[in-house]
């Protein structure tokens, strides 16, 4: 072996028996309790590729975040109305029995008269959080505004939605290509 300034860890055995760590110059390969050390270079990328992808899930979150908060200060102002604004409750699959936390930001897509933007924001086993959004059209029918629309979403495949909602409520059955079934309830947040 060559020496190098490059230093790894490498175990050794001492007089009791457990394995310690030293350092030892080395240019080939390092070794931690048996487990293969990859080189700084390899590490370093890797660790930037982690921040790259927790940067690009912090900023989903974070847009959506601010969208939501600007939703809900615009419906409290009274500058939004259905079916338009923000939208909280809960989601249920029936064909599984799964269920969530569900909110919603609803917008006039611009250009389009009668169409709407859902942007959906769920968790699922209180621990993970998704989202999603879709454009669908929307018609008044009396007090109400009904949806009734399809998209694809990718990897999820062709997602139905069907709504009914008020000034107050939202009411809405689902479907995918998958065979799940099931709705959500949901209501103008309070703050």
């Amino acid at each position: 072996m060559t020496h190098s300034t490059l230093f790894a860890v490498v175990p050794t055995q001492n007089k009791q028996g457990p394995i310690r760590p030293r350092l030892s110059p080395c240019l080939t390969e390092a070794r931690w309790h048996g487990w293969l050390v990859p080189p700084p270079a390899t590490m370093r990328i890797f660790s930037l590729t982690l921040l790259a992808l927790a940067s690009l899930l912090g900023v989903s979150c974070t847009s959506f975040e601010t969208a939501w908060q600007d939703s809900v200060k615009s419906y409290h102002i009274g500058t939004v109305k259905a079916p338009a604004g923000p939208w909280v409750g809960n989601w249920t699959t029936v064909t599984n029995g799964h269920t969530g936390k569900l909110r919603a930001i609803v917008t006039p897509v611009s250009g389009s008269p009668n169409e709407y933007s859902f942007r959906y924001k769920a968790t699922w086993a209180k621990v993970f959080t998704g989202g999603y959004t879709v454009n669908f059209p929307v018609t008044k029918q009396g007090g109400a505004y009904v949806v009734d629309g399809q998209q694809k979403l990718g990897f999820f495949g062709t997602f139905g939605h069907k709504a009914r909602i008020t000034s107050s409520t939202f009411e809405a059955s689902y479907s995918n290509d998958a065979g799940d079934l099931g709705a959500f309830s949901m209501r103008r947040p309070q703050e």
